[in-house]
């Protein structure tokens, strides 16, 4: 009897609903700072700037220095003051202000999947003490959490996999190999976490990789606009196990 199949979820822009987030917290820092007139898709122009390289796990620091300078921030002291507060308005994601959600129909396809007998797995670069918060009753559905907390190494290396692996065995008749789970993410990191680890992967183009050509250039096995296209590709990806 074939063990069952793992669905391993990242969260932010994923699952979760952060892109809005992202954008208006960049607003706010940069505003703060007194650069009021920068455009507000400077965000997905540093997304799509080939010359940050997406599979350094800096990458997100990389992206908001250059978001920075790119927004007229000259000095070294005034552009740290732009990431520490990028990153302290990040930790206030679960704060009523920002309103972060989860996609609509998230919650009813996660609890589909887990009916259908898969076993489902977190694997997030977000803390474990504010899960609860952002995702809600869901967080009592998944299997296995692989958080900043649970490995030293973060993706894109595969020791959040292995972990969250590991997590779900220990309720398993038998050991589930990473050839049974899927990586599924918004950025090019979860999609090189899952090839190390020997999973297959599915690209969402709902957070931060709005660009297809992305996720093709690293292999993604499947590249689909939400994770609730999973549901009508699921027949095609049973076929991935056979």
């Amino acid at each position: 009897m074939k063990s069952p199949i793992v669905f391993c979820f990242d969260l932010d822009g994923c699952l979760l609903d952060t892109v809005p987030f992202f954008v208006r917290i960049t607003d706010e820092s940069l505003k703060e700072l007194g650069y009021d007139n920068v455009d507000k898709k400077i965000l997905f122009r540093g997304l799509s700037n080939p010359e940050l390289d997406k599979t350094k796990r800096r990458f997100i620091d990389d992206l908001f220095k250059w978001i920075g300078r790119e927004g007229g921030i000259k000095d070294k002291g005034t552009l740290n003051k732009f990431l520490v507060s990028v990153a302290m308005k990040y930790l206030k994601m679960t704060e009523p202000q920002y309103d972060v959600r989860l996609f609509d129909g998230v919650p009813e396809f996660i609890r589909f999947l887990k009916k259908k007998g898969f076993r489902i797995a977190m694997v997030t670069t977000s803390s474990i003490h504010d899960l609860k918060k952002k995702i809600g009753d869901l967080y009592d559905v998944f299997d296995a959490f692989s958080t900043r907390e649970t490995t030293r190494r973060q993706k894109p290396h595969p020791d959040p996999i292995y972990k969250a692996l590991e997590q779900i065995n220990e309720k398993e008749p038998q050991p589930i190999q990473p050839s049974r789970a899927i990586m599924i993410g918004d950025d090019v990191g979860d999609i090189l976490c899952g090839k190390a680890a020997g999973t297959k992967t599915i690209g969402v183009l709902s957070g931060l990789t709005q660009d297809k050509k992305e996720f093709e250039k690293h292999g993604a096995d499947l590249i689909l606009n939400d994770v609730l296209e999973i549901r009508d590709h699921l027949d095609e990806i049973l076929e991935w196990f056979k």
